[in-house]
């Protein structure tokens, strides 16, 4: 698993919105789906795991009390190996599974 944090933020247990710049995560890895796989990918800040028959990456920023969510059904993904990226970028969070966009999240509005 690779990812990668750009904007030159300090390591902090939550990704910090600063208007006059942007925070870009990119997390990228692949995953064979197989039950009771639990986290893939975690941090302070982040997890990017299965659970509850759902490929989810949660994490927390300085914009809301609430993590940001994106999930996909594993039912819809079928079994076998998946490459997951999920982009971070100052507002959203999009998930993407096998090059196809699945969801997207929001801290505001």
């Amino acid at each position: 698993a690779v990812w990668t944090v750009d904007a030159g933020r300090p390591a902090t247990d939550r990704l910090v919105h600063a208007p006059a710049r942007t925070t870009v995560l990119t997390v990228a890895t692949r995953v064979r789906l197989a039950p009771g796989v639990g986290p893939i990918v975690a941090s302070s800040a982040f997890e990017l795991a299965v659970v509850d028959e759902l490929v989810r990456f949660s994490m927390r920023t300085t914009e809301s009390r609430d993590p940001l969510v994106v999930d996909v059904p594993t039912a819809l993904l079928g079994p076998g190996v998946h490459d997951v990226v999920v982009r971070y970028a100052d507002p959203r969070v999009d998930l993407f599974v096998d090059g196809a966009w699945v969801d997207e999240d929001f801290p505001l509005g």
